[in-house]
């Protein structure tokens, strides 16, 4: 049994099957450290985060052998050669990884069933989908048990009750607000050590993670302009905002690192499949995802608006590709042009919305004085 693959995927993507390899790799080094940093906490939390591993892990072998037992016509035996190629295990353990400690172990069944069935194979499987199943199922976890997903706890749920009866647990745990009007400006560069495993179990400190998605750039596993792209954008607007803030470069640093960015810059953002395939395209959809992760930050609460603006991305992708290629012409000057433009405009309308932020809470403030 053979997998139909988009041929223009294969031909652009050459050393796709070993880049997988490694990348499954890499993120088994991440949940090992995840798993010591969750048991620095508790012993209750290090078990309920392998066991999410686990479960996501499993369930997403199952269900891509499910599918391929029913809608193709093959036997599980067969079934389960055809996975060795698609390699489901990957987008169960990122599912896991973007995974907070309290959601619930049925949840993450749920959850991989759904980003598997429907977000990688209903649209015609593997390199075939728009949109980053992984991203899809947290999104998806997160509207179905929101409860959960805002719990750096155990929540209650039998497991969970089974962990914190069994093992001491404590009150409460080291968890950070990623809230931009939160920071303070003249803050440090601790941030490179933290974690925030709890809201996040893929979000170990960026002194590991950063090194890790350097590597995968190195080998040229993934392209390079997409990482570097988002975050030079990132660091343009960090550094207007800061400007008219007089704000120290931590402010910047902070801003790059914070949350889930470097995590999803570097193993989410860059997936062949769901990103442009020409450079050009790739620079677009970087200074997107920048764009919209800052525009999410200043004008919502979400801990993980990166991951909202690579879906938007997603969707614009197939645009992407047959608009722009990678020819250097009078329009393309014209349209880089623009998205400068494009960027600075941002930066300033991010930076006019933050400023009312803090006016309207100073206002609120001295009204309660």
């Amino acid at each position: 049994m053979t997998i139909r693959r988009n041929k223009d995927f294969t031909k652009t993507n050459p050393n796709y099957d070993q880049a997988m390899k490694v990348f499954w790799y890499i993120l088994l080094l991440i949940c090992i450290v995840s798993l010591f940093i969750n048991l620095t906490i508790s012993m209750a939390f290090f078990i309920k985060a392998l066991l999410i591993m686990i479960t996501a892990v499993i369930s997403s072998r199952e269900a891509e052998i499910l599918f391929f037992s029913h809608q193709k016509n093959a036997d599980r035996a067969s079934a389960k050669i055809a996975i060795s190629e698609t390699r489901p295990e990957i987008t169960g353990l990122l599912i896991a990884l973007l995974s907070p400690i309290g959601v619930p172990i049925f949840g993450v069944i749920i959850t991989v069933f759904f980003s598997v069935f429907i977000v990688r194979n209903a649209f015609g499987g593997l390199t075939f989908n728009i949109f980053n199943a992984a991203i899809v199922g947290r999104i998806f976890m997160a509207a179905a048990w929101p409860v959960y997903m805002t719990s750096t706890l155990l929540a209650s749920n039998l497991i969970d009750y089974i962990l914190t009866s069994a093992f001491n647990v404590p009150e409460d745990t080291l968890s950070n607000a990623y809230l931009l009007k939160d920071f303070d400006v003249s803050g440090s560069v601790n941030v490179l050590f933290t974690n925030d495993v709890t809201n996040m179990l893929g979000a170990i400190p960026i002194i590991i993670l950063l090194p890790l998605g350097i590597y995968l750039l190195v080998k040229k596993y993934c392209s390079y302009i997409i990482p570097l792209t988002t975050m030079i954008t990132i660091m343009v607007i960090s550094l207007i905002m800061s400007n008219f803030q007089g704000a120290s470069f931590t402010y910047v640093v902070y801003n790059m690192t914070l949350g889930a960015t470097v995590f999803a810059i570097f193993f989410l953002a860059v997936d062949p499949v769901t990103s442009p395939r020409g450079n050009y395209g790739k620079v677009i959809y970087g200074v997107l995802i920048a764009v919209v992760t800052m525009f999410i930050r200043i004008l919502s609460t979400s801990i993980v608006g990166i991951l909202f603006a690579i879906l938007f991305a997603n969707m614009l992708t197939p645009i992407i590709n047959k608009k722009s290629t990678d020819v250097w012409n009078k329009g393309k000057i014209i349209s880089i042009s623009i998205l400068i433009i494009f960027i600075l405009g941002s930066s300033y309308f991010i930076q006019h919305q933050y400023t009312l932020i803090l006016e309207s809470e100073s206002s609120e403030v001295s009204e309660n004085v």
